[in-house]
């Protein structure tokens, strides 16, 4: 009668869990449902799963010449925004994108199948929705531009023409018209109907004499885009398909070369370098430093017995050149560079000893320490932000050590277990040991009421609460969790939202001074 009854797994034992409960039926469709596990002295409720309807995709995969060919390989792709757009037409069919996913795992569906002597191809127990069918031979690959829609019970037909097709062809040069082999240069539709372009982008290496070519190019405007160790990357747009001589010039980039001294000597042992970048006019250098990424040309951690180091893949411009070791040693002078296109340059930085911030963090009721709170040092906010910062995290005694920071005023963040964060602000001077002891004291709230200049509540309206240090406060989703507060439908904007009479309760606020808007 379609019943069925599944004892709960090891893993999703704990009475009041969600699982996710998935059907599958043999050729045909797939289903997802939920279900709660009950609790002690709780009868289980009993879900329906509704097996999404299947149909099958049929065709015949042929060369440039008309030839069947024989052993290709097609795939269907979901194209997830039509496929999206037809569910929200028809009701009941929410969970589609589930559904699709089961469909995509090998172990329940297969979404893939290989032509037979004749070339032709039979998908079976397709599920509903919108694919792209891909065939790939060799080293020929095409995307069929037609979308196939499956419906259920529908058996659908769609051949592919499967050759090398129209090619992109050019040359990747630099800027005195040399080669730059073994770029990367790829092409994607301006006018995209692959899903996520995924299924119709081209990719190609550029050779030694930096020639190009991208096959398979269907009709339709590209935009190319190449990369190269070395080199700033390049676009173009406005590419048609089986265009050729094409060229992409590409700009060296420069770089840094340097070394790190402590004491006068070159330092032994491991370094972060960073080459900040100078905006002229820039209103908040921190923001600019807070687009560096680790690892790249910007910042890249080194381990000498020389103090040097390079700084590669640098656009043209001017840039502050910090350093920070483990041990706590930071710049006092920070020197000021300029990197040119194609050029190296060089950079001497001097280590010195930095701030010591250290202390304590307790429960401000009870005086217990705070065991495992993530302790942030960060600059205040402001044009004239320290170029050092420091993270840590307190101990089995709820104490802490922040080493390596510059003279500035620093906000000091603490994130303790209870999910509620609050901070407090400290100067320190480079080469000195400061002790904060700080302490988790009861969150508050402010209860607000938000009306226009008639005197009528604002419904919807988002209250804004601002630290004198600059961050915002909004409430803690680790704290409503733990206090049992649901976050789904519009739990999470009834928080931090005005209801009809133009009331809003924020609470999780720490003590302290606040500038409130709406």
């Amino acid at each position: 009668d379609g019943s069925f009854v599944l004892p709960p797994t090891p893993w999703s034992t704990r009475p009041g869990s969600q699982v996710q409960v998935l059907a599958i039926q043999d050729g045909g469709g797939v289903g997802v449902g939920y279900a709660r596990l009950p609790k002690e002295d709780e009868r289980p409720t009993p879900i329906t799963i509704r097996l999404s309807a299947a149909g099958s995709v049929a065709g015949q995969v042929r060369d440039l010449a008309g030839e069947p060919v024989g052993g290709a390989l097609v795939t269907l792709v979901v194209d997830w925004s039509e496929t999206m757009k037809r569910a929200q037409r028809r009701p009941g069919q929410a969970q589609v994108w589930q559904v699709l996913r089961i469909a995509q795992d090998p172990r329940y569906s297969r979404l893939d199948v290989v032509t037979n002597d004749e070339g032709r191809f039979v998908l079976e127990a397709v599920p509903r929705g919108a694919y792209r069918v891909s065939a790939s031979f060799g080293l020929h690959s095409v995307t069929a531009e037609d979308l196939v829609v499956v419906e259920g019970g529908a058996a659908v037909s769609q051949d592919i023409e499967l050759g090398e097709g129209t090619s992109i062809e050019g040359y990747v040069l630099d800027g005195e018209g040399a080669a730059v082999p073994g770029a990367r240069v790829t092409a994607y539709p301006e006018q995209q109907r692959g899903p996520m372009g995924q299924s119709s982008r081209l990719s190609a290496r550029s050779q030694s004499d930096g020639r190009f070519v991208l096959h398979n190019a269907a009709t339709g405007i590209y935009t190319l885009r190449a990369w190269a160790g070395g080199y700033e990357s390049k676009s173009l747009r406005g590419i048609s398909a089986g265009q050729s001589g094409i060229t992409l010039t590409m700009v060296p980039l420069g770089w840094i070369d340097g070394v790190v001294q402590h004491l006068g000597r070159p330092y032994q042992g491991t370094f972060t370098v960073t080459a900040k970048p100078v905006r002229e006019g820039a209103t908040n250098p921190r923001m600019e430093s807070s687009r560096l990424v680790p690892g790249g040309g910007n910042r890249n951690t080194f381990h000498t017995d020389d103090g040097r180091f390079t700084l590669r893949n640098l656009k043209a411009g001017k840039y502050d050149i910090a350093a920070q070791t483990p041990d706590g040693l930071i710049v006092a002078q920070v020197p000021r560079v300029d990197v040119a296109d194609g050029r190296g340059t060089r950079a001497t930085v001097e280590l010195v000893g930095g701030a010591v911030l250290q202390g304590t963090v307790v429960d401000d009721a009870t005086g217990e320490a705070l065991v495992g709170a993530q302790v942030s040092v960060r600059g205040a906010p402001g044009a004239d932000g320290p170029a050092t910062s420091a993270h840590t995290r307190t101990d089995a005694q709820g104490k802490f050590v922040a080493r390596g920071l510059s003279s500035a005023l620093y906000v000091v963040y603490v994130y303790p277990p209870s999910g509620i964060p609050f901070h407090q602000s400290i100067e320190v001077q480079a080469g000195e040991t400061r002790t904060l002891n700080l302490r988790e004291r009861q969150s508050g709230a402010i209860q607000f009421s938000v009306r226009d200049s008639a005197g009528r509540p604002v419904e919807s309206a988002t209250p804004r609460v601002k630290s004198e240090a600059g961050p915002e406060v909004w409430p803690s989703w680790q704290a409503l969790r733990r206090e049992g507060v649901s976050m789904r439908g519009q739990g999470w904007s009834s928080m931090i939202r005005t209801d009809a009479s133009g009331a809003n309760l924020r609470r999780h606020v720490p003590p302290g001074r606040y500038l409130v808007s709406a």
